[in-house]
């Protein structure tokens, strides 16, 4: 369990230094040697919370998309994430899963409220491999 937990945040940490390199291949001079390391960069702490949130989610059956016990990886999403903005909160970070055996990817928006410092699931929706739309989850 732990060492999913470590697999999953290490992809997290991949997936936002795509965020900041964009669709270019990262230097790989560049990258964090390990998770305290990318924690320390700019957003690298809310991005790594905002990942162990939507797992715990996932683990509680309340992701939308998974059902209870469903698996799945993070993945670098097939958009421009400037395109997809929180409407209320300017801190948030945007989260990409993909199941085995499915070619759908599952997007979340996870925001910080700033009053309390609490998450909170603001978007959710499936996509297909081109990146369209294909259902929007309702968040509670």
């Amino acid at each position: 369990m732990k060492t999913l937990l470590y697999s999953t945040l290490m992809v997290l940490a991949v997936v936002a230094l795509w965020y900041g390199f964009g669709r270019r291949q990262p230097d790989p001079a560049r990258l964090p040697a390990n998770m305290e390391e990318f924690k320390q960069r700019g957003g690298g702490a809310f991005t790594v919370q905002a990942g162990e949130y939507l797992i715990d989610r996932a683990k509680q059956g309340h992701l939308p998309g998974f059902s209870e016990g469903e698996h799945g990886v993070m993945i670098a999403p097939n958009f421009d994430p400037a395109q997809v903005e929180s409407k209320t909160n300017p801190e948030s970070r945007i989260v990409c899963f993909r199941k085995e055996g499915d070619s759908s990817e599952y997007y979340y928006i996870v925001v910080r409220i700033p009053q309390d410092g609490t998450l909170r699931l603001e978007k959710a929706w499936r996509a297909n491999p081109s990146g369209q739309i294909v259902e929007e989850y309702r968040v509670q």
